[in-house]
């Protein structure tokens, strides 16, 4: 990446999160934990269905595939198990998970809820509109029934 396109993304990045604290704090709409029935099943179901998309799938805007690459990377040091900087709502997920039948609903004991639905994760998520509409939303909320 060129030293000259820092300053771009960062200020992308700031951007993106000002229109998100007004996205969220405005929508009264906003996704709640209410009883989630979604099983481990039919989460998989879901997302295998979607059309694979990841940022490669960029063209012709570095700056956008970039902060998408970014957005990636961030939601998976929040959320992933291997990570130093996982969340514990994350980690308790991922503990879950590991014994989880496929009968089992993806939110027992609002892990998954807490973990994805996170403020820090979401506001990580959102870092690129890309990433967030099309690969975090469908796979995250969308098919996990939020």
């Amino acid at each position: 990446m060129n030293n000259s396109n820092i300053p771009i993304i960062l200020s992308l990045t700031l951007i993106s999160l000002v229109f998100f604290g007004l996205f969220v704090t405005s929508d009264k709409n906003a996704l709640t934990n209410s009883i989630n029935t979604t099983t481990f099943q039919q989460w998989a179901q879901c997302y295998t269905k979607l059309n694979s998309t990841t940022c490669d799938d960029i063209k012709n805007n570095s700056t956008e595939q970039n902060l998408c690459y970014y957005s990636s990377y961030q939601v998976g040091q929040l959320t992933y198990d291997d990570s130093n900087f996982t969340t514990t709502e994350c980690h308790n997920f991922h503990s879950f998970f590991k014994t989880a039948n496929s009968s089992d609903m993806i939110n027992t004991g609002n892990h998954y809820f807490y973990c994805y639905m996170s403020r820090e994760v979401q506001n990580a998520a959102y870092q690129s509109q890309y990433y967030y509409n099309k690969i975090y939303r469908p796979i995250y909320i969308s098919c996990a029934g939020y």
